[in-house]
């Protein structure tokens, strides 16, 4: 049996928006900006991130979702992705039950598969797995990499006050830093393979 909290051909349930709304801790609703480069682009989306269940391995599981494709509508503009209009209903209509098939994509913290979350999006959209997850800075990794950068300047352009003082204004800012850097490289989310309904 997989360890893995989903894997493709599992079957989970998603809170109707409104549901995770009204009790955001139970189901860890949060609504947030995602951003990333994506062709030398900067991007910033919407998404609601909620818990969702696991029914086939009795596992909870974070996902985020497109906002505009959880979120309640008043009027008939529903765009066709929406959950309501790919999943269906459970039968106490609390939730949405939805097949984890190749319309999702996932990320995790290694390959072994740790800590792995859903996304459910637009296709097009290509930001890194790294990118739903908080950054945690160990200070000493921090000064490490900013060495290394260091060691990579050649010794001409360190003498040049400019350099200086960026690289200054770099070691007063590292978290800004690392994040930048991050946001141009890193793995990027999996697309589970195609499993149809039995």
């Amino acid at each position: 049996m997989s360890t893995l909290l989903v894997e493709a051909g599992d079957v989970i349930h998603i809170p109707l928006h409104h549901k995770a709304a009204e009790s955001p801790k139970e189901f860890e609703f949060k609504r947030m900006k995602i951003h990333w480069h994506q062709y030398l682009q900067s991007r910033n989306e919407t998404y609601d991130r909620v818990k969702v269940k696991n029914v086939t391995k009795n596992t909870e599981v974070q996902m985020f979702i497109q906002a505009e494709w959880y979120r309640i509508y008043e009027n008939d503009e529903i765009p066709k992705e929406h959950l309501c209009n790919v999943a269906k209903k459970t039968d106490d209509g609390c939730a949405y039950e939805l097949l984890v098939n190749c319309r999702l994509q996932y990320g995790q913290a290694n390959v072994q598969g740790a800590n792995r979350f859903l996304v459910y999006h637009e296709s097009e959209r290509l930001p890194f797995q790294h990118r739903f997850v908080p950054l945690t800075l160990d200070p000493s990794k921090t000064i490490f990499i900013l060495n290394i950068i260091k060691s990579k300047i050649p010794q001409s352009f360190l003498s040049d006050p400019r350099v200086r003082a960026l690289l200054e204004k770099v070691g007063n800012n590292a978290g800004d830093f690392i994040q930048e850097i991050r946001s141009l490289i890193g793995n990027g989310l999996h697309t589970f393979h195609c499993v149809h309904a039995a």
